[in-house]
């Protein structure tokens, strides 16, 4: 367990008995208890993207969401390739409306931030996941289905083996028609347009492949289709519906695509066409073959970059962007509306021969390609200002990008002390971040822990997070709250108190 029911005053004595009388540390410590790790007694097995996922958690509605957003596995399994725990804290009181999630991340650790009371900590390299949550949002089983669950999913995807594109997927006797475009394109109506001429929906907005060659498959979530208001044009059904702000931001309707529009739902295909849409503003349409090496820069280039870390997963992913771009690729053209396309590209489907693909193009320089997707997570974040610290009997590496970060983190612990005379024992990456909510006064601090892994957070923007296996913390506080004088006390001796804890359980 990674935070222990010690008396704080009791563990500090120790630690400056042991640390030779040491006295700045013990005194910030008092001020920032420790946290209880969280029990969740109720577990149940679910099948994510044909993988066996664990949630386990310590309130039936999460699980009761958990089934309606995968297909649940009735036997207990004695692996999982993922593992949930999901906790609901009583004392918490967020409730709706809920702002936009927030996500940061460095090295295998990354943080959704869901308000100020709730949050979720992923470890990639274990490929595990910790929450805490308001009861509130426990029981908002809309919000699991449309932000949190596929939220979690896909920043755990590359970690699962996946590559994660943005375009949507139907399918039809077993092969998908994958959609992809831009923003606007019309990935999503086009893809319920087809779902009502013969095709099954399968995703609208994100789609997950995982093998290779014959075995290259495209997976999706039970999650709800996205429209944009001007969607009402196309689709009279939801002239009945309001609609509210997405987790982007964007005013649109979310909903479940087989209860309102009556079709029926996919949850994998091999995938045999890949269409690249592209509107105009005059009627008609135009359908070319697109080139493989087209095809594939074109998948390529959305693609966000991955740490050296998960160099294996940046291979296998651009492996099976190769696989696509063998497959039939074209360029659609179009300003017709999405219902007349859809039968157009419902006759394309049916005439076309039913071949096995062509084996997948190559190229070597494909997957060398520079990859230019957005850093959403900020996991790139250069940290080159550096410092070794000692902790009580911790060495610590500090590495950060700001100056006042530096500062403030040394007076924590009592000034620098030389990497000479101790091993490196724990890593702490810290950013100073500059986009980040900065409002004072500062919040409460919510922090809980479970499988050697702890979060912290202050506010929905400001967190650390620290992997007592790996030694290792990384945080992102507001460039406006580290620059102020709480931030010893309120941020850096918190990290301080949860890194010792830590580090006592890894040793």
């Amino acid at each position: 367990m990674l935070a222990r029911k010690v008396d704080s005053r009791q563990k500090a004595q120790a630690h400056v008995k042991r640390a030779g009388g040491e006295a700045h540390v013990p005194v910030l410590m008092r001020q920032a208890p420790l946290i209880e790790e969280v029990q969740t007694p109720l577990c149940e097995w679910f099948r994510v993207l044909g993988r066996s996922g664990a949630i386990s958690a310590n309130c039936a509605p999460i699980l009761q969401a958990a089934r309606r957003s995968f297909r649940q596995i009735i036997d207990p399994q004695p692996t999982s390739d993922l593992s949930m725990r999901l906790c609901v804290d009583p004392n918490a009181a967020s409730g709706p409306p809920w702002p936009p999630p927030h996500f940061r991340g460095l090295s295998h650790l990354v943080y959704a931030g869901l308000d100020s009371e709730c949050s979720l900590l992923l470890d990639l390299r274990r490929r595990r996941a910790i929450g805490r949550f308001s009861p509130a949002m426990a029981q908002d089983a809309e919000h699991w289905q449309r932000v949190i669950f596929p939220n979690a999913v896909g920043l755990m995807s590359e970690a699962l083996g996946f590559t994660t594109l943005h375009c949507a997927c139907v399918e039809r006797d077993g092969s998908g028609l994958l959609l992809s475009g831009g923003s606007g394109a019309g990935k999503s109506t086009l893809a319920l347009a087809l779902a009502r001429n013969g095709f099954a929906f399968l995703s609208d907005d994100w789609t997950y492949f995982s093998g290779a060659g014959a075995q290259l498959r495209a997976w999706g979530l039970a999650s709800p289709v996205k429209l944009l208001p001007d969607a009402t044009r196309h689709f009279p059904e939801l002239g009945s519906l309001k609609p509210a702000l997405s987790s982007n931001g964007e005013l649109a309707y979310e909903l479940d695509p087989e209860p309102v529009f009556g079709v029926d739902h996919a949850l994998t295909c091999e995938p045999r066409w890949l269409v690249f849409l592209e509107r105009r503003d005059s009627a008609g349409y135009t359908m070319t073959r697109m080139a493989p090496h087209e095809a594939a820069a074109r998948l390529e280039v959305d693609l966000e970059d991955l740490p050296v870390e998960f160099s294996a997963v940046r291979e296998s992913q651009s492996g099976t962007i190769l696989e696509l771009g063998g497959r039939e690729c074209w360029l659609l053209c179009y300003g017709e509306p999405p219902s007349e396309i859809a039968q157009v590209l419902a006759r394309f489907c049916s005439n076309s021969p039913h071949a096995v693909p062509r084996e997948a193009w190559r190229a070597e320089s494909s997957s060398k390609s520079a990859r230019t997707g957005p850093d959403i997570i900020r996991r790139f974040t250069p940290t080159p200002l550096v410092a070794d610290l000692r902790a009580m009997n911790c060495a610590i590496r500090l590495e950060t990008n700001s100056p006042a970060v530096l500062q403030q983190v040394c007076d924590a612990v009592g000034g620098r002390r030389s990497s000479e005379t101790a091993p490196q024992r724990f890593l702490w990456r810290l950013v100073s971040d500059v986009g980040a909510d900065s409002h004072l006064p500062w919040s409460a601090p919510s922090g809980f822990s479970a499988n050697g892994l702890l979060l912290e957070n202050i506010g929905q923007h400001n967190f650390f997070a620290v992997d007592a296996e790996a030694r290792i913390a990384v945080g992102f506080v507001a460039e406006g709250l580290v620059n102020d004088p709480e931030f010893e006390k309120r941020f850096a001796a918190r990290l301080v108190s949860a890194t010792l804890a830590a580090f006592e359980t890894a040793i």
